[in-house]
């Protein structure tokens, strides 16, 4: 057996033993399983209560864009914290670093602000009034 045999041994191994578990569980839950049905098999059914009307809903498109900003944000949160534990080691320029990194995020929210990209609620002149919603 030549070295490269040697160092992809276990990866076949394990990879056998993943083929070999997931077959044993689908083999048990096939011969295990129930196999009657009735007519609430095919209900949707989530926490003890029956589901009313169409599980497609549509969203607004604003909704996703203020999610997808969100994840951004989110993400940038990590690059502060990863500064903060190395703040001793990065000194005086890695503080300019992360200083400018969080005007950067700054500039941006005040941007997505004004031009209302975080807004996802009704919008005045479109769909209902406040006053039509009584």
């Amino acid at each position: 057996m030549s070295s490269a045999d040697t160092s992809l041994l276990p990866f076949v191994i394990y990879f056998v033993a993943v083929l070999l578990l997931v077959a044993t569980m689908l083999g048990l839950s096939y011969l295990l399983g129930q196999r009657r049905a009735n007519n609430a098999t095919n209900l949707p059914f989530e926490s003890g209560v029956l589901s009313v009307g169409s599980s497609q809903i549509q969203m607004s498109v604003e909704f996703y864009l203020v999610a997808i900003f969100f994840v951004i944000f989110d993400l940038e949160t990590v690059f502060i914290f990863a500064w903060a534990i190395a703040f001793f080691e990065l000194g005086w320029q890695g503080f300019i670093a992360i200083a400018a990194f969080i005007f950067v995020l700054g500039v941006a929210l005040i941007y997505e602000l004004s031009t209302g990209a975080l807004d996802w609620g009704i919008k005045s002149g479109q769909g209902l009034h406040p006053e039509e919603l009584h």
